[in-house]
């Protein structure tokens, strides 16, 4: 290979490199003469996380019933801890300490989404601004290092990181992230106007709420039993409770505040708050997604149905059934209309009965493909519940 040695004239300091040397070059020939030719390269794209999607999803269908979003420091003190009744030996209480805190009430990252919307419900108030209805959508952080081991099934989720995290993250021991909703409903709900009075909040509020939201993305059939104080210390002991889906799987709390925090925090009457995560919503929907459909011009085919099943068979018991139904193809509502117990029925029997729809999002239904699925059904209920056709 032949090759060239050159020097550089004195004055050129900018001629260091074979590179500054090609330029030169080009430059004396005339960058006119090159032809154009554009760099040939691939550039792919990444698959983005399913929750990022979601998560707008959600925020767009709780403004739409009427939620207000607010975005609040993710940080929290020792004194909220002590508000909430959160202490030590509380899943809550393994907080993600700051090494250098700007102000002290904010030395460790929130592990509940409570602290930032009852701050902002106290700010509200003292701006004389009532009927505060907040949600907030972000992530709470947990210490893995010194979560306890065995932790009360409502905190279970809390020792494993959350899906968002890359897989190969999930292996060290970083604080732990989950995707949290969570809102705030004033006790002053509506202020008073010349066509209607004020009107109150409460728990059954905050539910409405959440059934409403929930119903956006198919998750019905949600289950509220009585919240334990020693999980849920900050809540009213008899207006809380923890949310399941039909499967029985922990979805989040809700409840008025409790007396003593909301007097910690200046308040005069107890706002209702809620808080429920995000993931395992997503889970929940992912799973019946494929019966979830909106309008569709295909017209549906219904089909009552009385079942003859033990007294003791409740309505969440057919929920959960209708859901682990594994032959479900065209089945997208169960709603119970009647239940019945007395004469004519053998003993220990009751007959609850439902109205089936069936659909399709691509077809109109044929008699054979209904009733071929309707009896895999109620063979199955058989199976699970013990129910019998009347």
């Amino acid at each position: 290979e032949s090759s060239v040695k050159v020097t550089s004239p004195s004055w050129r300091h900018d001629i260091e490199r074979e590179v500054d040397l090609i330029e030169e070059v080009i430059r004396i020939h005339g960058y006119e003469h090159i032809p154009l030719t554009l760099p040939k390269m691939e550039i792919g794209s990444l698959p983005e996380h399913p929750l990022i999607d979601f998560i707008d999803q959600n925020k767009a269908i709780l403004a739409q019933i009427g939620l207000h979003e607010t975005v609040s420091f993710p940080f929290m003190g020792a004194p909220d801890l002590e508000n909430l009744g959160i202490g030590e030996g509380h899943a809550l209480s393994a907080v993600v300490k700051l090494v250098n805190p700007l102000v002290e009430h904010h030395r460790y990252m929130r592990s509940t989404m409570a602290v930032g919307l009852i701050q902002a419900l106290v700010q509200n108030r003292r701006n004389g601004i009532k009927g505060t209805r907040l949600f907030e959508l972000a992530r709470t952080f947990h210490e893995p290092k010194t979560l306890g081991k065995e932790l009360p099934a409502v905190y279970a989720s809390l020792s494993k990181q959350g899906d968002h995290v890359p897989l190969k993250a999930r292996q060290d021991d970083r604080p732990i992230e989950k995707t949290k909703v969570a809102a705030i409903l004033d006790t002053n709900l509506s202020v008073k106007s010349w066509d209607k009075a004020e009107e109150q909040a409460g728990f059954f509020h905050g539910k409405a709420f959440i059934v409403q939201w929930l119903a956006a993305f198919g998750i019905r059939n949600l289950t509220f039993k009585a919240a334990d104080g020693k999980d849920f210390p900050w809540l009213h002991p008899g207006a809380s409770a923890s949310i399941h889906n039909a499967k029985g799987e922990y979805l989040g709390w809700l409840g008025e505040l409790h007396p003593r925090t909301t007097k910690a925090y200046d308040l005069d009457a107890a706002p209702t708050l809620f808080e429920i995560d995000l993931e395992v919503v997503l889970a929940a929907y992912n799973e019946q997604r494929a019966y979830i459909s909106g309008n569709t011009r295909f017209p549906p085919s219904t089909r009552d149905v009385a079942l003859l099943v033990p007294t003791a068979t409740s309505y969440d018991a057919f929920m959960k059934s209708f859901v682990n139904f594994k032959r479900r193809k065209y089945l997208k509502d169960q709603r119970l209309f009647d239940v019945y117990q007395g004469k004519n029925l053998p003993e220990g029997k009751k007959s609850m009965a439902f109205s089936l729809t069936f659909s399709s999002d691509d077809k109109t239904l044929l008699d054979q493909e209904v009733d071929k699925e309707l009896e895999a059904l109620l063979s199955w209920l058989k199976e699970d519940l013990s129910a019998e056709q009347r």
